[in-house]
């Protein structure tokens, strides 16, 4: 390999300049702001997964503010996605326009302009699959290994994690079996056991850490049955809501009035602000009562359930136009919050002209999730036929790991949020590109020339 041809592994570290140029020290919303609190005063909350806070809060020790765990959830990413190209193609140009498909076409590096943890999941899960993907197509081990913490870190930043790391997991155990002395093929029963007792390890050590370090504890989840309580109230003409959570006086016209199809924040505003468990948490009589209200309105009113959440999970998954806040898509702004210190904002010129791009693009249909669950289903199907290549895996994985990880959104979700299926964003084009690679590669086969070779790859 000449220099010259060396030369082309400089565009990673040019994309890792121009986005830290354009987004350092990251995008700060209330979510990064209450979570850059607790980073300070170690008074950490289980809103989220303590992982990320706990991770930064040791970066903010040698790298005060946002900018540590910006540059580090950056770092990986752009890591990821190049050693991914350059492991599913030989060419340098190939390299680059799979690259600059991962990461600019979709809203993925948006997301992850902001110091949330949904961009420290499409992060970790990238260089991952990188790893895993480069594991399996030189039949080594130390990728592997080397891909553990990050799946680690990945599956206790956010809370619905899990379902995304199954496939994964099951992947990084085939490559773990095939890359062994013995180069055994692992029986599906053993697999499905491995990766079950992985899950449950990864499940264990959130626990532990949320045991050990979790100082504001609340109910989650209650922010979600209060929203669906209210929609089916409205939809019933019934208050359901249960008397701890509402003013006395609050009726169901005022509570229309604060009700919104694309978020559940308005309903614990001001005036007639509904309780969210949050500040003042629930007590454990009021998540039960809260929990038992909620099941009968689904079981006494499944239509006006069904209805409300249909409503959400098709603003989740549908286009963000002017029809809903615009910090639903993105947020470019550094929000305060009690005595934290300032951060600076980026106000370079790259900044604005990224921040105009987005403008224009968050309302197309290549920044809405619905197209990109479409183009996972449509990779998986192709993949599963071609999984014995080590490209077919790789878009297999990462397609069967984006759509679960939006599974359960449409039952769970608070809000419709875009940032919600950032993974999905990644993994559906990460998946693309490896068939593509795929296609290309039994092609040149069937016309007769010779396969890359391992060295002309690498």
């Amino acid at each position: 390999m000449t220099p010259l041809s060396r030369a082309h592994h400089l565009f990673p570290l040019l994309c890792l300049a121009l986005t830290a140029w354009a987004f350092h020290p990251g995008h700060v919303s209330f979510d990064s702001a209450y979570q850059f609190w607790q980073v300070r005063t170690g008074n950490y909350s289980n809103v989220s997964p303590v992982a990320m806070t706990y991770l930064w809060s040791l970066l903010n020790r040698v790298w005060p503010g946002s900018g540590g765990i910006f540059f580090l959830n950056i770092l990986m990413f752009w890591s990821g996605v190049w050693l991914i190209a350059c492991t599913l193609y030989s060419r340098p140009a190939h390299r680059v326009a799979a690259t600059l498909l991962v990461a600019g076409v979709s809203p993925a590096l948006m997301i992850l302009s902001h110091i949330w943890t949904d961009a420290t999941l499409i992060a970790c899960l990238t260089l991952a699959s990188g790893l895993i993907l480069r594991a399996g197509h030189r039949r080594e081990r130390l990728p592997l290994y080397c891909a553990i913490p990050l799946l680690v870190y990945g599956g206790l930043v956010r809370h619905n994690a899990l379902p995304a790391l199954i496939p994964l997991l099951a992947w990084w155990l085939v490559v773990l079996a095939r890359t062994g002395s013995s180069q055994a093929r692992l029986p599906a029963m053993k697999l499905l056991a491995a990766v079950l007792v992985a899950c449950l390890a990864v499940f264990g050590l959130g626990h532990a850490l949320d045991s050990r370090l979790v100082v504001h504890r609340v109910s989650t989840i209650g922010i979600v049955q209060v929203w669906d309580l209210a929609g089916v109230s409205l939809s019933t003409g019934t208050m359901l809501l249960p008397d701890f959570v509402r003013p006395a006086d609050v009726t169901l016209d005022q509570l229309r009035e604060k009700y919104s199809r694309y978020t559940s924040v308005p309903l614990y505003a001001p005036p007639h602000a509904i309780r969210d468990g949050l500040s003042i948490p629930f007590t454990p009589s009021e998540s039960r009562r809260l929990r038992e209200a909620w099941l009968d309105a689904v079981r006494q009113h499944p239509v006006a359930y069904a209805g409300h959440r249909l409503a959400v999970t098709t603003a989740l998954f549908n286009r963000y136009r002017n029809d809903r806040p615009s910090d639903l898509g993105y947020i470019p702004y550094m929000v305060q919050y009690k005595d934290n210190p300032v951060i600076a904002p980026n106000d370079s010129s790259l900044h604005r002209m990224a921040l105009a791009w987005y403008e224009v693009t968050v309302g197309w249909w290549i920044s809405a999730p619905a197209p990109y669950i479409l183009l996972a289903i449509g990779c998986a199907l192709v993949a599963w036929r071609r999984r014995s290549d080590f490209r077919g895996e790789l878009a297999l994985a990462t397609a069967v790991s984006g759509l679960l990880y939006v599974a359960p959104l449409p039952l769970v979700a608070p809000s419709a949020e875009l940032r919600y299926s950032g993974w999905l964003f990644a993994a559906a084009t990460i998946s693309l590109i490896s068939l593509i690679a795929l296609a290309a590669a039994r092609r040149r086969n069937n016309n007769g020339s010779a396969p890359a070779s391992s060295a002309e790859l690498h």
